[in-house]
């Protein structure tokens, strides 16, 4: 499946009702990009959780593209 094609209210629709990833979220104070959290980006040290490696993006379409290749990617 092509999913350049897919609007963004499909891919969102995908990433919630298949993948269960939260959605991205624009970082407003320091980066001013759009930030994806897909398990290989969270530490778990310590018992503390957090994102370890950030993967930012200048729209939130691109930012919904990564999770939906990255699930791909992983368990498709």
């Amino acid at each position: 499946m092509d999913y350049s094609k897919l609007t963004t209210d499909e891919l969102v629709e995908i990433i919630v009702a298949e993948i269960g990833v939260p959605l991205p979220t624009y970082d407003y104070n320091d980066y001013r990009k759009y930030i994806t959290v897909v398990p290989e980006n969270i530490s778990f040290g310590n018992g503390v959780k957090g994102i370890e490696n950030a993967d930012m993006h200048d729209t939130f379409r691109e930012a919904c593209m990564r999770i939906v290749y990255w699930y791909n990617e992983n368990f498709k």
